[in-house]
């Protein structure tokens, strides 16, 4: 039987999750005009290479977070993560390999390591990121375990909605949108069960709180960030890799 802080950790957590669904990061205009089929395939080629450096590094805090988490049931959460974040031992099927079979299908040419420069609300979102997932375990479990997982699988469906009016973005080539929508569901409720237990304070659950909403805020730059450059940069004037169409 459940012990009644448990019972009123799962109320928390119900609340939390309500709120990150909520927040204004779902509704933010770069989602809606991707939602709405308002991209041009300008903007979704620049789109899909300046996300690029986040996608590299996403799984980055998530082992910062269980490096520092003492919990072996919150560590087996993010270690399952991670495992399918680094494809299960194929290097065919990690994130960023099927991340890269979207840049071809944008017709850019293979990205190499840190090649794409960090727009500055991502590098602002790294370095957060970073030290939120390397200072307290809590705070962690917030960003890395809850804020990475909740908002992800309606956020992909926006960009989703918009990219498959491409017809040159077909055979798999948004897997990487796509296999997250189900992927993350079940990584939040992985963390939520394991978590669950540690949030028998108050304490714990305005550590937790903390580390969700600085990750949404840092999130929701970054989405400006990105809009920014969708609305207003010439692609061929700014783009920091060679297309592969062009000789």
């Amino acid at each position: 039987m459940q012990t009644p802080a448990v019972v009123s950790a799962e109320r928390f957590l119900d609340d939390l999750e309500g709120r990150v669904l909520r927040s204004p990061v779902l509704a933010h205009p770069l989602l809606v005009a991707f939602g709405d089929g308002e991209v041009t395939w300008e903007q979704a080629r620049l789109f899909g290479l300046l996300y690029w450096p986040h996608i590299q590094r996403t799984r980055l805090y998530q082992a910062a977070a269980l490096s520092i988490t003492p919990h072996e049931d919150l560590q087996a959460a993010y270690a399952a993560i991670l495992a399918d974040e680094y494809g299960h031992g194929d290097a065919t099927r990690t994130h960023p390999a099927i991340y890269r079979r979207f840049l071809r299908a944008l017709e850019w040419t293979e990205p190499d390591g840190d090649a794409v420069e960090l727009l500055p609300a991502l590098r602002d979102y790294v370095e957060l990121h970073y030290r939120l997932c390397t200072s307290d375990w809590l705070v962690a479990a917030g960003a890395a375990g809850l804020a990475m997982e909740w908002p992800i699988p309606p956020m992909y469906a926006r960009l989703l909605a918009g990219l498959r009016r491409f017809s040159q973005l077909a055979g798999g080539s948004l897997e990487i949108f796509a296999g997250h929508i189900d992927q993350d569901e079940q990584h939040g409720r992985s963390v939520r069960d394991a978590l669950r237990r540690h949030l028998e304070t108050e304490d714990a659950r305005r550590r937790v709180e903390r580390g969700v909403f600085l990750s949404l805020e840092a999130r929701h730059r970054l989405l400006d960030g990105l809009w920014a450059a969708l609305r207003d940069v010439v692609l061929h004037q700014t783009m920091p890799l060679q297309s592969s169409s062009t000789p």
